[in-house]
């Protein structure tokens, strides 16, 4: 009988006659007394589970703790992959396409990942109609997903840069072809915007017939931490005018996702954000969200606001349990082994196994304004990152698409041994390709601090088994 090595056994510290066992591939998890882990250490140690008591073997067994042998897990795994490379989640039906109108923006952000790149020219009109030609070509080849006429059927066409709500002559020119080929395709467009000058395109929008699904804003924290950090490029404040173009994005039903980028300079304004979200009234059409400051690109070496992700978890869950509001509040992205666990707790439902890190492993393209195509936003911009081109003719390179690709959970020769392949998939793809190495987070760290701040939850819970 052999025990899955993606299975993980977590103490619980207020409850210290109990533990979780979590399989990280499949993501089952039980609770169990601490004497029926002694029992299942014992076994394992000496290579006697099929001796354990038969109620013991058919809790592990049920929770698929144990297969038969290897092969039966790798069999498992296998057919897994195979039914999300076939679903509308997998690469095959993978369609979003991302514009960046230019690497200029018109704030200085203290950790900014495109520091290095602030080239302030827009994309001109005529490359902007060969990025169009080329990701109409695209679009035309990509297996369309079978599951019915829905928003998710449609292809997916993000607008980003630099910052591309620049109320600038050249921007409204580029977004006005935009928005008629988004009509004429029938695909939604968003944007990937700072905000700063968001009030200002909410009548360009509606004049021009039809308004963005969503708007991704950043926000991080209130009055003079958001400006210190986010600053206008002429030195002076931006929060000021980012809520108001909330407000009126709001006003015409463009849903808002609201980014709180946190480090260790702002990672106790929580508190000031949830108010401040109350008492403008975003509870609704605003979908607000923590992540952490990364430098994937290695470009922020002497920002001192850096912290790593197992110590901002940490804080935010203390604030978190100070305030559980917050919690309502607040979502946690890019703090995978939390996450794991809180789709497992919260939703009732197994989480996924992750096989593709992100976007840019699924086939995503990225047009900048320079005619080069990446398949990552952080690393546009950077010859190691570019997968093709699109000016002066469309060619995509077979080597460097498949050194991403490459990069999946059960290519990566970094992860192949790894208990957490499944929850991380190899860390972000851009510091693998740029660095040559894996991105590793300590994530025994994250899963054993998440599965204790849900103790109380899991504890109460009435379809909790106890051993």
């Amino acid at each position: 009988m052999y025990y899955s090595k993606y299975n993980i056994i977590v103490h619980l510290k207020n409850y210290p006659s109990y533990s979780i066992i979590h399989n990280l591939f499949h993501s089952q998890a039980t609770l169990v007394s601490n004497d029926f882990i002694k029992r299942l250490q014992e076994a394992i140690q000496r290579d006697t589970i099929s001796d354990m008591d038969p109620g013991d073997i058919e809790l592990l067994k049920s929770r698929s703790f144990v297969y038969s042998d290897q092969d039966e897990e790798k069999q498992e795994i296998q057919r897994t992959y195979e039914a999300f490379s076939a679903s509308s989640g997998g690469p095959k039906y993978f369609r979003h396409y991302e514009i960046l109108l230019s690497y200029g923006c018109n704030l200085r952000c203290s950790y900014c990942f495109q520091k290095d790149r602030h080239d302030g020219l827009p994309m001109s009109r005529q490359r902007l109609a060969l990025a169009l030609k080329a990701i109409e070509e695209l679009d035309e080849k990509a297996t369309k997903n079978a599951f019915g006429d829905n928003d998710n059927a449609r292809p997916a066409l993000t607008i980003a840069g630099g910052e591309p709500l620049q109320y600038i002559p050249a921007h409204l020119e580029l977004l006005e072809d935009i928005i008629e080929f988004s009509r004429s395709h029938d695909m939604n467009y968003d944007f990937t915007s700072n905000g700063y000058d968001l009030a200002k395109f909410i009548p360009f929008f509606q004049a021009n017939g039809k308004c963005p699904t969503s708007i991704q804003i950043t926000l991080d924290g209130v009055g003079t931490t958001h400006d210190r950090r986010r600053p206008h490029v002429s030195n002076g404040g931006s929060f000021s005018y980012i809520v108001d173009g909330i407000d009126a994005a709001l006003k015409a039903d463009i849903l808002i996702s609201l980014r709180v980028n946190v480090d260790r300079d702002n990672v106790d304004g929580l508190d000031l954000m949830a108010q401040l979200i109350e008492e403008r009234g975003w509870t609704e059409k605003v979908l607000p969200y923590v992540a952490p400051v990364t430098d994937h690109s290695g470009v922020n070496g002497e920002y001192e606001g850096m912290e790593s992700e197992n110590v901002l978890c940490r804080k935010i869950l203390e604030r978190f349990q100070g305030n559980p509001a917050l919690r309502k509040l607040f979502a946690l992205r890019n703090f995978r082994g939390f996450e794991y666990v809180r789709a497992c707790v919260e939703t009732g439902k197994k989480s996924p196994p992750t096989f593709w890190r992100c976007e840019a492993m699924l086939g995503q393209k990225i047009f900048d304004p320079k005619g080069d195509i990446y398949s990552c936003f952080e690393g546009s911009g950077i010859s190691k990152a570019q997968v093709g081109k699109y000016d002066p003719e469309f060619v995509l390179y077979p080597e460097l698409l498949e050194q991403w690709s490459n990069l999946e959970t059960l290519k990566s020769l970094h992860c192949a041994d790894c208990r957490f392949a499944f929850v991380c998939a190899g860390g972000c793809p851009w510091h693998v390709i740029r660095t040559g190495k894996p991105e590793c987070v300590p994530l025994k760290h994250q899963v054993t601090m998440a599965w204790n701040y849900f103790a109380d939850l899991v504890l109460n819970n009435e379809n909790s088994s106890s051993r």
